[in-house]
């Protein structure tokens, strides 16, 4: 069932940033050998046990790929998609949930009630997330599917809490399904950027970055030099290339966190370490 892989993927996250944040980035895992560590510790050396339930897992998995964690997970597990992912959408939820407490605080004399208004929440989640008008039409939709079109106010400690079937409101879902959207918009804007600067099967990288500099306005240098390093899989310390093969350029930029404006990871607070944007990949 569903709720079996959604179970499963929630506990294999929780204790995948427990491990990487003891052992720290010498001894942090691939998800794909922590996933079978997993299964060891869970199993034994009971080998026929351990293909049957991860068999079974990544069948429910691929069945719910319409489903954003269920997807997110096998790509990272895949390796398509690096855990930074992840972390970054960890860390705009909790942009949100601070929203609504920081609304609590101005409208209650700096005292949490555990309520704020609608429309005080919508307009920090506006400025704070960056949304556009359309955007905020259907998250201000999702708000009154779940706490109803006649109030004015709601209690937002349960906005992003799961049911016993590990599934979320609607204000949750659309607020995750607009993060993918926008990452799947912005690698879009990307790959054309790279089409732009590429001559002969090789990215011009001064060129790469101009361009990405007149697109993305709001994005600082720091992290469309972090871009380029992720692209060109150079590590802090290393000298970039003037020209890199678009082709691989591309890959190893995609497989990371990909934004308008600010790029942001929860990684740095986590796991104590450079996050897949910042380094090496």
């Amino acid at each position: 069932a569903k709720r079996d892989g959604e179970k499963a993927i929630r506990e294999i996250w929780h204790l995948k940033q427990s491990h990487d944040h003891a052992k720290g980035e010498s001894g942090r895992m691939t998800m794909s050998d922590f996933f079978y560590e997993f299964c060891r510790k869970k199993f034994g050396t009971f080998q026929n046990v351990i293909a049957e339930w991860s068999y079974n897992v990544l069948a429910v998995l691929e069945r719910n790929t319409h489903d954003v964690d269920c997807n997110l997970f096998l790509k990272v597990l895949h390796g398509e998609l690096t855990e930074d992912i992840y972390y970054d959408q960890v860390q705009q939820i909790k942009d949100c949930e601070e929203c609504a407490l920081d609304c609590d605080k101005k409208e209650h004399s700096g005292v949490p009630s555990g309520k704020c208004t609608k429309a005080d929440f919508l307009h920090a989640v506006r400025d704070k997330c960056g949304k556009s008008f359309e955007q905020m039409r259907e998250l201000s939709h999702a708000l009154d599917a779940v706490y109803g079109d006649k109030t004015t106010e709601f209690k937002y400690d349960r906005l992003f809490a799961e049911d016993r079937n590990y599934s979320q409101n609607e204000f949750a879902e659309e607020f995750k399904d607009q993060i993918i959207k926008d990452r799947e918009e912005h690698v879009r804007l990307l790959k054309k950027i790279i089409a732009q600067a590429t001559e002969d099967g090789q990215v011009a990288i001064a060129k790469f970055k101009k361009e990405l500099k007149r697109s993305d306005t709001s994005k600082p240098d720091r992290d469309i030099t972090s871009y380029v390093r992720r692209g060109c899989a150079v590590g802090v310390a290393g000298d970039m290339p003037e020209w890199f093969s678009a082709a691989v350029f591309e890959e190893n930029l995609l497989r990371g966190v990909c934004k308008v404006g600010p790029l942001t990871s929860i990684a740095n607070e986590k796991l104590g370490r450079t996050s897949s944007s910042e380094k090496d990949r």
